[in-house]
């Protein structure tokens, strides 16, 4: 079946679902994405609470007026997506042969339900709209979300050593080597707001160029939901982190060595039910203090931030917090979201850095070199030809 219209169904449609409306229609701009309310709230604009909150994750609810659930909404839509159960069982009351096509929004996370925020509270919208955005990049039925390819890709500090992503690491690295001599701990986090920003291939990448100059390096994949670092190199993830907090293997039964680049590593392990209470446990604290001791840095590639809150409870407890923002795809709206989100957990943040910046010709410097291919053969730009042309 091919999804071309979506229904966004909460109770009075000044909230929940015109919320799932607009960021649907942020994911999914080829397909017709409407919202509507069982109780009726019908012509009421959008409440300004959850208003005011979403306009942190870089959407706006301005213009919207809200309606009533008819029977013509729900034939004319191929898919309807309910915040709760009770929704779903007043559709299936009222028209059966609807229920076939309705779907509670979480269904692709947990199959959680989205509560109504009744209490008026910056703290409660938030929680309630995190729920959301974090739901919304799981629809990849869909066919509109970029499949994350994490198999089979060059790994650039070793395939490619000459790419200008590597040199900024190098830079990165540098300036590391710095900021971290005051530091509490030798514990680096990267994380960013949602998925697809870069942290992965920026940990990863820091990592190998740290072992390089003989470092000795720790990289731990803390995403213990959708973790993949054990795909990118390949390793084993039969004993990973999950397993570690849970007391099933050792700290050192669970370290691996990545032998290309000489670092070890610690993959994510087998998915457990509770990945946050992990993280809150004391064992958690001692593997950090334990790896700290044994290594020269220890690298936790960890979660979104607005999707979960693995990444703060690591932050807590790491002396050096990174965020990694994408150009034209992150939102400033975005950052101050999860800036807020772990202040609040006393996270110390070094700094952002933007990823997949695209390059200004006007650079000559940076942009005089164009690396292709496996030679790395060096081109000049025509710009820069014309110019020493213009000399002559």
């Amino acid at each position: 079946m091919i999804i071309q219209s979506i229904l966004v169904v909460c109770t009075g449609n000044i909230c929940r679902s015109p919320t799932g409306e607009r960021l649907l229609q942020k994911y999914l701009p080829l397909i017709r994405i409407e919202s509507a309310g069982i109780n009726g709230l019908e012509g009421q604009p959008a409440d300004c609470c959850a208003a005011d909150t979403i306009l942190q994750y870089g959407v706006s609810l301005q213009g919207h007026v809200a309606r009533k659930l008819t029977h013509a909404m729900m034939r004319q839509s191929d898919l309807i997506l309910v915040m709760e159960s009770r929704q779903l069982n007043y559709i299936s009351a009222i028209a059966p042969e609807m229920r076939g096509k309705s779907l509670l929004f979480g269904r692709w996370l947990d199959n959680k339900e989205i509560p109504d925020p009744y209490c008026k509270s910056p703290d409660a919208f938030e929680y309630v709209f995190d729920l959301l955005v974090s739901r919304i990049p799981k629809v990849h039925f869909f066919g509109a979300a970029e499949k994350h390819k994490t198999t089979n890709v060059p790994f650039l500090p070793i395939d490619r050593p000459l790419d200008i992503f590597v040199e900024a690491v190098r830079g990165l690295r540098t300036s590391l080597h710095f900021a971290m001599m005051e530091a509490e701990n030798k514990i680096l986090m990267f994380s960013g707001p949602t998925q697809n920003c870069g942290k992965t291939l920026v940990s990863t990448t820091l990592a190998a160029l740290v072992a390089q100059v003989g470092e000795r390096v720790l990289l731990v994949d803390a995403d213990m939901r959708k973790g993949y670092v054990h795909n990118i190199f390949p390793l084993r993830n039969d004993s990973g982190l999950s397993d570690v907090l849970s007391g099933k293997v050792s700290f050192q039964q669970a370290i691996q060595t990545y032998e290309t680049a000489n670092f070890d590593v610690v993959t994510c392990g087998q998915i457990p039910p509770n990945p946050a209470e992990l993280l809150m446990h004391d064992r958690f604290r001692k593997f950090i203090q334990w790896a700290s001791e044994r290594y020269d840095m220890v690298i936790i590639d960890t979660p979104p931030i607005l999707a979960v809150t693995d990444a703060a409870l690591v932050g807590s407890l790491a002396a050096s917090t990174l965020l990694v923002a994408r150009y034209n795809v992150t939102s400033v709206k975005e950052m101050l979201a999860c800036t807020r989100r772990l202040q609040k957990m006393n996270v110390n943040i070094k700094g952002v850095i933007v990823n997949d910046v695209v390059r200004s010709a006007v650079s000559y410097y940076s942009a005089g070199y164009n690396l292709q291919g496996d030679d790395y053969e060096k081109v000049a730009l025509a710009k820069g030809k014309k110019k020493r042309r213009a000399g002559n």
